[in-house]
């Protein structure tokens, strides 16, 4: 493989990388890497096209970088189909806040209320909507917390019962041993003194 398909390599891959974090972003941010899109595309075909160019045949390391390269063009077409819709859709919404705002002024500029205050009751509803959403939130996340929080005691607890009992475990087996130990000793003192008391009657005899 020459110089040229490692750079390609390389560059397919950082590519990816960079259309990945670009995607995660909010839409109406995504004009700012549109270029950068282009230009990093470009780059690889014209670099694909010299590799191939230099190769008697096209090979199948090349075939695979080809056909990728035709996939993420695909991707980054849809993907400036869905901004330009986003864009849209968000441009229509902003021309009909104006609109409304703009009914709402009398011919002196200044604001009526007659007939529902303009979508005023709707947008304070909607507050207080948003709100209550946000209070309820708030509750399932603290209860989240303290969810967690218990299960946190309950596993130290656990361990610390676990460690307990090995310890109490470990002192029991060692007490055990301790005690069989010093059995056996005087056991062997008794037998040895035994022995000695026969020997010592053996020589008055």
């Amino acid at each position: 493989m020459t110089k040229r398909y490692s750079v390609l390599q390389k560059k397919l891959q950082e590519l990816e990388s960079f259309l990945k974090d670009v995607f995660s972003l909010n839409p109406l941010d995504h004009n700012l890497h549109s270029q950068d899109i282009e230009q990093r595309l470009e780059f690889l075909k014209t670099l694909l096209s010299a590799e191939i160019t230099s190769s008697p045949e096209k090979p199948h390391h090349l075939q695979h970088i080809s056909k990728r390269l035709s996939e993420l063009e695909s991707i980054v077409r849809d993907w400036h189909d869905y901004k330009t819709t986003t864009m849209h859709e968000h441009n229509v919404e902003t021309v009909s806040t104006c609109s409304c705002t703009e009914s709402c002024l009398n011919d002196d500029g200044e604001a009526t209320f007659a007939g529902g205050s303009c979508g005023f009751e709707e947008t304070e509803n909607a507050v207080e909507g948003s709100a209550e959403e946000n209070n309820e939130e708030e509750v399932r996340v603290e209860e989240m917390s303290e969810a967690k929080k218990e299960e946190k005691r309950s596993v130290g607890v656990a361990v610390g019962w676990r460690m307990f009992g090995s310890l109490m475990i470990g002192m029991a087996l060692m007490g055990f041993v301790m005690t069989a130990k010093i059995f056996l000793t005087t056991l062997g003192s008794s037998l040895l003194a035994g022995k000695y008391f026969l020997n010592f009657h053996a020589l008055d005899d």
